[in-house]
């Protein structure tokens, strides 16, 4: 297993030179407009914690890295809550209304998004934990991407507006980073396991699909916000 642990974090350092990290990174654009893709970003959030309520969370398989899992998965539960509380905090619930936001939820805007977690649920269908396990591994790291860049940009908004946010700031930071599953004692019986070369296979597979799957994402919120308009938002910068 420590082959797959190697080839997720040399994706991992691949994808956080894309574009989208730069783009995040650039303090010249405003802190608003850094995180204008966020709506686009609704369905892979709440996508993601239906894949821990009813994907990855198995509570009748006693295998020990099932249980590691079902840890995760509750561990994860409700981040998505965080998520609404920082899109009110915002504005985004300010300018559509239920019928123009569930328009906007399924434009092209957000293929790639609504697209991303019906993609990993068929990547794992009927796999064995270990197989599960290797696809919340890829997810992970792909968020321990994205949330050191968006805690600064949540500090910047904290000390421009006295606006506090929890998904995309210190909140989401800290839980990420001290989950079981993450843990040394946890790590290292992951790392010795040993795959057969069919999960081996498999697993090598699952990464590289779910890398590629959030490559597509970000471009598409790249270019949602790279589009966006910063007036949209005078109302709630001011």
């Amino acid at each position: 297993m420590e082959e797959i642990y190697f080839l997720i974090n040399q994706k991992k350092a691949d994808f956080s030179q894309h574009p989208f990290f730069d783009f995040l990174r650039d303090t010249t654009i405003s802190p608003i407009q850094r995180l204008a893709w966020i709506p686009c970003a609704a369905p892979l959030i709440m996508g993601f914690a239906d894949l821990n309520r009813f994907v990855f969370y198995d509570g009748n398989l006693k295998h020990p890295i099932q249980k590691l899992i079902n840890i995760q998965a509750e561990e994860e539960g409700e981040h998505w809550i965080w998520f609404l509380e920082d899109m009110k905090t915002l504005g985004f619930n300010k300018y559509q209304n239920l019928v123009e936001s569930i328009n906007f939820l399924w434009s092209n805007q957000t293929i790639k998004s609504r697209q991303l977690c019906s993609r990993v649920s068929q990547y794992i269908y009927n796999a064995d934990p270990v197989i599960k396990l290797v696809a919340v591994e890829t997810m992970e790291a792909t968020w321990h991407v994205a949330l050191p860049i968006t805690m600064l940009i949540s500090q910047e908004i904290k000390e421009k507006q006295q606006k506090n946010l929890h998904f995309f700031g210190n909140s989401h930071y800290d839980a990420e980073m001290n989950h079981t599953i993450d843990s040394n004692q946890a790590v290292d019986v992951i790392k010795s396991m040993n795959l057969s070369e069919r999960q081996r296979q498999k697993a090598v597979e699952i990464v590289e699909n779910i890398f590629d799957d959030f490559y597509d994402c970000v471009d598409e919120f790249l270019a949602f916000a790279c589009n966006y308009k910063d007036e949209v938002y005078n109302e709630q910068t001011d």
